[in-house]
């Protein structure tokens, strides 16, 4: 038996989606999952903590930006202490591990507290910039530094979602390759979806997650725009909340005859993504995106920039496209799709393929079980 703590400090979008999808797929596999949380009062995602099968505990942390935060944290880190203890304490198990999920932010969190005997804890790098920002900042990099080597000295294991993070982590924070191992996400689909496309269809194009100028709505809502000005039968929905997200509001009401705002959609990779045709995430960084996956589970074709752990799961031209942050690469795939749509209700199939061999729940659980174990 094995009973994992799952941790994270303000877990938004495609990271929060990671964690639940992981404890909910543990839960089915008989493990004793408990999620620790340590969230402001303004955390946007209370509601999906409803009808959850495992135990979520709460803790206060401040509204500050992230390295404030994480100094806090270290400085003050009962809950996680005491979250660990319980761990033990209450489940009679083989293996017990703790997984962090702030990257080498976790290293702030991992606690002072004395090595307990079989204890196993993980830390995952959900994405990290190849042009990290810390990179240019000598002060801030060293702080962080000293986080990431708290992970080592605490013989934590590191787990990437794609082999690019681990690579940049050794840019920045001078790990070892040889510490990490890639566990890509994964999702929970259903049975293969049935969708048939004729030149009357109107094809929707989907936003889905962070509303901001990284993921690149704008260059794809231009891009809708343009190909409707020619008379071409496509919509655009943007599902999601974030910095940006009354500005897309806005532009979709200024365009509602062909454009929707739907904001925050609880489960949208299940409630919306099905509804869709093509995801467009011109993303500026990613580790591996949970939305793609749930994408690709829905039947999705994608459209994304090759960046992350992206190219792994998008194979261009056969699951969707690969494109740079750019209108017109994304405005002629979508009129390509539109014209032929026998091109995309190949794609869409060739999509979920991919995540059945590759991306499903349980292959991420029985990765991580090997990183528990220590196999």
């Amino acid at each position: 038996m094995i009973a994992v703590l799952h941790i994270a400090r303000n877990p938004r979008t495609g990271v929060w989606s990671a964690i639940k999808t992981l404890a909910i797929a543990q839960c089915k596999a008989g493990y004793h999952v408990t999620v620790g949380l340590l969230v402001p009062s303004d955390w946007p995602y209370r509601a999906d903590l409803r009808d959850l099968p495992f135990r979520v505990r709460l803790a206060y942390s401040p509204r500050v930006f992230g390295t404030a935060a994480f100094l806090y944290h270290l400085l003050f880190n009962h809950s996680v202490n005491i979250w660990v203890k319980t761990l033990i304490s209450d489940h009679e198990a083989s293996t017990h591990a703790v997984h962090f999920h702030n990257a080498w932010l976790s290293g702030a969190l991992i606690g002072r507290r004395p090595a307990i005997d079989g204890l196993v804890q993980v830390a995952t790098f959900h994405g990290m910039a190849a042009n990290s920002p810390l990179l240019k900042q000598p002060i801030r990099r060293l702080i962080h530094r000293r986080f990431a080597q708290r992970l080592i000295k605490a013989g934590c294991i590191l787990s990437s979602v794609a082999p690019p993070e681990a690579h940049t982590a050794r840019d920045v924070f001078g790990l070892d390759l040889e510490l990490f191992r890639v566990t890509p996400n994964g999702v929970e689909g259903g049975p293969p979806p049935s969708r048939q496309h004729a030149k009357s269809h109107d094809i929707v194009i989907g936003h889905v997650g962070m509303i901001d100028d990284g993921k690149g709505w704008r260059i794809t809502a231009a891009a809708v725009e343009q190909i409707r000005s020619r008379g071409m039968a496509v919509h655009f929905w943007i599902i999601g909340q974030g910095p940006e997200q009354e500005e897309a509001r806005r532009w979709c009401e200024e365009r509602s005859e062909f454009a929707r705002f739907w904001g925050y959609v609880h489960n949208a990779g299940i409630n919306i993504m099905p509804q869709i045709d093509v995801l467009s995430l011109p993303s500026r960084v990613e580790g591996l995106p949970m939305v793609v996956l749930e994408a690709m589970a829905a039947g999705v074709a994608v459209i994304a920039t090759p960046v992350g752990g992206i190219p792994q799961a998008v194979i261009n031209g056969v699951t969707g496209f690969l494109v740079d942050r750019d209108t017109k690469q994304i405005e002629a795939v979508l009129q390509r799709l539109v014209n032929e749509p026998s091109i995309l209700t190949n794609m869409q199939k060739r999509a979920y393929d991919h995540y059945r061999a590759c991306y499903g729940a349980t292959r991420m659980v029985e990765s991580y079980e090997q990183l528990y174990k220590r196999t």
